[in-house]
Parts: structure tokens; sequence; C-alpha cells
């Protein structure tokens, strides 16, 4: 993968996290570390330097775009949505548990 491609993915990362973020009212710096971790395999420091360092940006382009999108969105809607996400989460760091533990899935 090119820096540019990995750029561009980061940037939609970014994007993505501030959004979501911004519609449920959460910190966006816990799925941001998670996620730099998961999907780039940034160590722990890195991620969290790189989380830090995106608090501005991330944070006026979520509350412009998540305030856009939330105000459309029921409460109810937007409750489940992040109950899905939170469960995807847990079940993703089940499956890295019991990879890292048995070194396979299956």
């Amino acid at each position: 993968m090119s820096p540019a491609d990995n750029n561009i993915k980061l940037i939609l990362l970014g994007f993505g996290v501030a959004l979501f973020s911004a519609c449920i009212g959460i910190g966006g710096g816990t799925l941001l570390v998670s996620l730099l971790m998961s999907i780039f395999n940034f160590d722990f420091k890195k991620a969290a330097a790189t989380s830090l360092a995106t608090i501005i940006p991330i944070s006026f382009t979520g509350a412009v775009v998540g305030s856009i999108i939330s105000g459309n969105l029921p409460g109810p809607i937007i409750k489940k949505i992040f109950g899905i996400f939170l469960f995807l989460i847990a079940l993703n760091y089940i499956i890295e548990a019991f990879y890292r533990k048995h070194g396979s899935v299956i």
C-alpha cells in the first residue's frame, strides 16, 4: 500500500470517527485509538499521540456534520446504531483475544 493510499484511509477514518462521535456525543479518541491499533497496526503510544493531534480538526468537522445528520435522526435510531457499534467492537476484542491465546479463531 502506498503512503498516499494510507493517508487517504487515515483521513476517511478521521472523518468517520468525527461523524459518529458527534452524532452520539462521545469522545472520538476512544474510537480512534482502537481503530488505529486494529486497522493500521499502530502501537498504543503512536495511536494515542495521533488521536491527541487530531482533536481540533476532528472536533470541528464532527460538530458541523454531526449536527446536521443527528438533527434528522430520531434518538432511538441513534441509540440502536450506537449499541450495534459497541457490540461489534466488543466482538472484535473477544475474537482478537481468542486468536492471541489459541493462534486461530476456528
